[in-house]
């Protein structure tokens, strides 16, 4: 649906902003590889001083730009590379100036240094050498964090994955608890929306699979070679884009003019991990992990070419079962024993037991080369490479078998190359390529895709999977981007103008056909023994061809932009831009004729010329030396998922069934067909041999379309933020208090509809309930509803002291986010059902799901040379925070709401229930009637919890209770040992969960796994339609058992400890 662009609230808000910024305007780190230096040249008086020449030295290299300051006394140096230290002098004979040294640059940041000159006649001044940065500012804009190697390097991380510094940015939310994990959230958005440069090419997953804001599962880049981390929540520069949640920056290290590397190993295993929370034996089996790797740069050509190269490989041995056999409902260790001896002795193969272990690995290599064509060109290039398999088992609440579970094989391949030039004084220009190709490759553990795959219920109501994963039947894809960018920096007075081109293409291929070998339900373990099967679900390629249902296009975003970066004052920045984003997909989808006839419009919409039009607005306001104000508005958007286009492409109802429902009761011949693959199981060609006949072109079945009204998914940003260096009474000088509000409203968002439902009659609490169409409609649309405040806190300070280095960090997040869909699945039917409601077709707003209502984090460092010139540090990191929510919803199995299969009802275990469940009033309530010991053992449940009370005679709110508080604690111990020069060996210690370690009652983490519905009744309606009729969703004894309990994470649960030795030279 369209909307208006500005509404008159929002256009008073931007009106507010730039009042603000007139009155009183931090960098905006932009999606770069470097850092900018700016230099303020004045005399003794203080004025400005025009045409002094002067010198900026990057010494580790010692490349030198000299540029002569304009008229205002400015010298621009752009495009510098990262770290330092770098030296700024004055090169003019008739100027002299003392030299200010060890100046670093942080990502992104523009450094304004206040050089003081006098004229040559007044004498000769000798170079000074000053330790810090005298004179320095930065200048930001919007709401951002930047991370330094050492601080890099300082953070306790077993994983060694770039997300764990993240992590102490209270505003990001890296959740290791999840599957396809760590999820990263950046101020409560969503993580497919996230978008993640190395080396300034994109390597987030556009595809939209993960959740850790990387193109693998495993961070694709070693610790051990970066140089330097950003992350951005609303940055206001235009040449930010493809984005609506934040944006994560990573540059590699680089080579010097001194060979320089590492060596370097890490170790642990299951003898250094525990395995009990809160009393509870957790069953972690035997694991182990290493990891070893190293580093090596330095120069080719001293002061011209320089090279830097890293290695790392990862090893483990790790349990593949997320869960104890204890904590899966209604399931024993003897349903699985019978299950397991029931395959091998009537099927004849082995589906693997529920605890065992499963060996990954990864391997990560960087080449990158820096050359300095000449004190006006510099080039970088860059190889990164990253081949890595990880286990997935996504459903922890079933005793999945290892054949059930799958790997994601995944090998990442990425370059660049970039220029950057100062043709003059005043005109500087970037210049980039960059390519990513991506292959991933889903395969079932054990034995592999050429299995069906068979789910079994048992008594107790629990489930049981094995063989081939239905999702990993034929799953294949590859993804590949191609990038281009041009920009120009052009100095006018006291205007920066920014001008670019960008380009990037991105290339899919698809292949996804679930179900194609068949999957088979029964619902007890003697049917299973007995060959009786209860239905079966097939899908394939309508042809029986499968590469005739691959999922093949390309899609290209042209993005054009402009900016003015202007200094009103000394005090005063302000910045103007405008970004227009351009999408070229000419990859035509197959036409669905019954679609067309029933909609109106066909199902072959992509987004070929859909554009996005993004104006930004910043300013940096420095009133006093200590106060510093920012802030800015802007519109962020682009980045949509590629999976949301590729379910357009491969559900056309044309080349592919999803899934067909097979069942014995509908009699010959199908009943003969099953009789026929039930006998041949588990041959993996019974489906097709004897189901292929039943599928092919379905004028009624299910449809995945984009609406032709569909807009680019876009949001609204709005920030105000400030610094304040103060003295904090008795805890003294030096401390920085910073505060940041980030306002956001969805222009266009997700929104889906299923088109072919009908309203026949309404429940007794209100809600409509829907026919039985044969097959769903399911459009993409937007939503402009959704968004909501994130306020943030920090307090820093360092110290040095007689008795060691300390620096101190605390933040605090409070976030009040709302949204319509959360789009956290892959199909369209899920994303369509797995946020539950009363209407699914007609949404309403609820508490996001990304939501972390409160969040605090604490980094503690101390470090010390104890005995000689030996290093002793320690970091100690803390993050509490608010639970995850969860919705209570109704047990979807009496399809009492009408809808369609597997979105409505159907797919149970993936999604208890999509509908919201009416919270009785009590005993006595009108609308509710059933067996009264269940509707006791309901009531009891129901007074249990808080968030269930306090809504009774209501429906329960999506996302409207919420899981316990998390506290861990994290502790990094390093210990160097000089040996020669720059030769030393350093030891170290990680801990994660040290709360755990010194009390099993600490650190727990326990979330209910995603979708997060948690069904608490099933339902019927009684035959006058005025009540609801409940039954237990499974047999229960006590209120106890009426509802799962959260899962808990094991691993993350439970202390974790690896030892590390590097060797440095």
């Amino acid at each position: 649906m369209n909307h208006p662009e500005m509404t008159p609230q929002r256009w008073l808000l931007c009106a507010l902003l730039c009042t603000v910024a007139c009155l009183f305007a931090g960098p905006v780190l932009a999606q770069d590889i470097t850092s900018d230096i700016r230099v303020v040249v004045s005399d003794p008086s203080g004025t400005r001083v025009e045409g002094v020449d002067v010198r900026i030295t990057h010494v580790p290299t010692l490349r030198s730009q000299t540029i002569a300051t304009n008229a205002l006394g400015l010298a621009t140096a752009r495009g510098l590379q990262i770290g330092g230290p770098y030296r700024v002098e004055s090169a003019s004979s008739d100027y002299t100036a003392e030299a200010i040294n060890n100046i670093y640059l942080e990502l992104g940041d523009t450094s304004v240094i206040d050089l003081a000159v006098r004229a040559a006649a007044a004498g000769a001044v000798e170079e000074v050498v000053v330790l810090g940065q005298q004179g320095r500012q930065e200048l930001r804009y919007g709401v951002g964090s930047d991370f330094q190697e050492d601080f890099i390097e300082s953070i306790p991380s077993i994983s060694r994955d770039f997300v764990s510094t993240l992590a102490t940015d209270p505003q990001v939310l890296v959740d290791t608890s999840v599957a396809r994990g760590p999820a990263v959230s950046i101020a409560g958005g969503n993580y497919r929306f996230n978008s993640v440069t190395i080396d300034g090419v994109a390597q987030n997953d556009n595809f939209g699979l993960s959740k850790n804001a990387s193109a693998t599962q495993r961070s694709p880049i070693s610790i051990d070679a970066i140089e330097a981390l950003s992350v951005n929540v609303a940055p206001f520069d235009v040449t930010y884009g493809n984005f609506v949640g934040g944006n994560i920056n990573v540059v590699t290290k680089s080579g010097t003019n001194e060979f320089h590397g590492s060596v370097y190993a890490f170790q642990t295993d299951d003898g250094w991990s525990g395995n009990k929370s809160k009393g509870q034996n957790l069953g972690i089996q035997a694991f182990s992990e290493d990891v070893y790797g190293g580093t090596f740069g330095g120069p080719i050509i001293k002061d011209k070419l320089f090279f830097f190269a890293a290695y790392e490989k990862f090893e483990t041995d790790r349990p593949s079962n997320t869960q104890s056999i204890d904590d899966i409902f209604g399931v024993s260790q003897a349903d699985v024993d019978r299950a397991r001896s029931i395959f091998m002795n009537e099927y004849g193969f082995d589906p693997g037991p529920f605890a065992t272990t499963d060996t990954d690995q990864d391997e990560k290599i960087l080449l990158k080369l820096d050359w300095y064509i000449n004190d006006a060109h510099r080039a970088v290039i860059s190889y990164q490479s990253a081949d890595g398999d990880v286990l997935f088992d996504d459903f922890p609440e079933a005793a999945i078998l290892q054949s059930n579970r799958y790997n994601i094989n995944e090998t990442l391949d990425a370059y660049s190359v970039h220029l950057f030039s100062d043709w003059n004084d005043r005109l500087s220009t970037e210049f980039k390529f960059g390519k990513k190709e991506v292959e991933n490759r889903q395969i079932s553990a054990g034995v592999g895709p050429q299995t069906p795959d068979f789910a079994i219920f048992t008594a107790g109501g629990g489930l049981i999977g094995a063989g081939g994963d239905r999702f990993r039947h034929t799953n294949e894809l590859d993804n590949e981007s191609t990038q281009f960018k041009f920009k120009a920096d052009y100095e006018l007075g006291e205007h920066t103008l920014t001008a670019g081109w960008e380009q990037e293409e991105y290339t899919v291929r698809n292949a996804f056909l679930p179900f194609s070998k068949g999957q088979y339900l029964f619902s007890t373990l003697d049917n299973l023994e007995d060959r009786i099967v209860d239905f079966v679900l097939y899908g394939n390629s309508n042809s029986g061809v499968a590469i005739d249902a691959e999922s093949n296009f390309s899609l290209t975003v042209d993005s054009f932009y402009i900016q003015d970066e202007f200094a009103a004052s000394d005090d005063l920045t302000l910045k103007f831009g405008l970004r227009y984003d351009t999408y070229s997909n000419s990859d035509m989808i197959p036409e669905n004729p019954a679609f067309l006839a029933r909609r109106g419009f066909s199902n072959n919409e992509n987004l070929d010329g859909k554009d996005l039009i993004s104006p930004r607005f910043g300013f940096n306001w420095t009133p006093t030396d200590r106060l510093t104000v920012r802030g800015g508005a802007g519109l962020f958007g682009g980045g949509t998922p590629l999976i949301m286009l590729s379910n357009s492409y491969a559900g056309n109802g044309v080349t592919r069934t999803f899934a067909a429902f097979l069942a014995p009761f509908f009699g010959p011949p199908v009943s003969d067909s099953i009789a026929a693959a039930v006998a041949d199981l588990p041959d993996p060609t019974a489906a097709f041999d004897n189901f292929q006949q039943y599928i092919g072109f379905n004028p009624v079945g299910d449809v995945d379309a984009i609406d032709p009204n569909f807009d680019v998914l876009s949001t609204w940003k709005y920030n105000l933020g400030f610094d304040y260096d103060t003295d904090l009474w008795f805890l003294g000088d030096g401390w920085r208090i910073s505060g940041e509000w980030v306002h956001t409203e969805v222009k266009n968002g997700y929104d889906i509809d299923e088109l072919n439902r009908t309203q026949v009659g309404t429940a007794p609490d209100g809600r409509p309930i829907y026919d039985f169409p044969a097959g769903g409609d399911y459009v993409v649309t937007n939503t402009s509803e959704g968004g909501g405040d994130v306020y943030s806190l920090r307090l820093a300070n360092s110290w040095d002291t007689d008795h060691g280095l300390f620096d101190l960090d605390v933040g605090w997040t409070h976030q009040d986010l709302d949204e319509v869909r959360s789009y956290n699945r892959f199909v369209g039917f899920e994303t369509y059902a797995m946020d539950p409601q009363t209407d699914l077709n007609n949404p309403v707003l609820g508490p996001s799901r990304y939501q972390t209502e409160d969040r605090i984090t604490a980094t503690f460092n101390w470090q010390k040379q104890l005995f000689g010139d030996n290093t002793t540090a320690v970091t100690l990191f803390y993050t509490g925070r608010s639970g995850l929510l969860y919705t209570p919803v109704f047990g979807s199995a009496n399809a009492a709401f009408g809808g369609t299969f597997l979105a409505d009802f159907g797919s149970e275990a993936d999604n208890p229930g999509s509908q919201l469940f009416y919270v009785p009033t009590g005993m006595s309530d009108p609308l509710v009637t059933g067996d009264p010991a269940f509707l006791q053992s309901l009531n009891t449940y129901i007074d249990s919890f808080d968030c269930l009370r306090s809504q009774r005679g209501q429906v329960a709110g999506r996302n409207s209770c919420e899981n316990g508080w998390v506290n861990l604690w994290n502790l990094r111990f390093l210990q160097e040992f000089k040996l020669k020069g720059e030769h030393a060996l350093e030891l170290s210690l990680d801990i994660e969960n040290l709360g755990n370690l010194i009390n099993d009652d600490w650190g727990r983490v326990a979330n209910f796994t995603a979708p997060s519905n948690i069904a608490l009744a099933n339902v019927a309606i009684s035959d006058n339609g005025s009540q609801y009729i409940y039954t237990p969703v499974q047999p229960i004894t006590s209120s106890d058992d009426l509802a799962p309990n959260p899962a808990v994470a094991r691993l993350p649960s439970v202390y974790r400890i690896q030892l590390g030795l590097r060797y440095r030279f």
